[in-house]
């Protein structure tokens, strides 16, 4: 019986699984009755569930081994704390999104969630915004995540929702 309900189990990777949104999704998703793959590069000290998986990896270093899922949430990146630089963003954002795409494509994953930033706007000067609204002078952290989205959207074997979301705060 565990394991047939194991074989009827949704299988979900959520990368960033130590960071303030992936930690969250990691326990949504568990309450849900999903198996949750955790990916990260720091260990794991959130998450102890039977049904929770924690794979300690760098996206930034190449391809990685995925594990069979149903599909991807990919929240894993350095935000916009000011203290990064140009350099950081691109090895940390879209250099890890590229491998991550390269791994999905290697194992013919089709399902992707990205959690993007309306700061790819930059300069917001519209009321209202949407997928056709002007670029401005966005900061390298925009810019990063703009890029990562393209990588992502060029890859037509892969089903991808794109996220645009304003800050997310969360205690302290």
């Amino acid at each position: 019986n565990y394991w047939q309900s194991m074989l009827l189990q949704k299988k979900i990777l959520i990368t960033g699984s130590n960071g303030f949104v992936g930690s969250f999704l990691s326990k949504y998703f568990l309450k849900n009755n999903y198996f949750v793959y955790g990916l990260s590069r720091k260990s794991n000290n959130l998450i102890l569930d039977k049904n929770f998986k924690f794979i300690k990896s760098d996206l930034s270093l190449g391809d990685i081994q995925l594990p069979k899922i149903d599909f991807c949430i990919h929240a894993a990146g350095l935000p916009p704390n000011g203290i990064n630089s140009t350099t950081d963003y691109f090895k940390n954002n879209i250099l890890a999104t590229y491998n991550l795409t390269n791994s999905l494509k290697k194992y013919k994953y089709s399902k992707l969630i990205y959690f993007s930033t309306i700061s790819v706007y930059g300069d917001i000067l519209d009321k209202v915004i949407n997928e056709l609204s002007s670029v401005r002078n966005s900061t390298p952290y925009g810019i990063s995540k703009l890029i990562c989205e393209k990588i992502l959207l060029e890859i037509p074997s892969l089903q991808v929702t794109v996220l645009r979301l304003p800050g997310i705060i969360g205690t302290n």
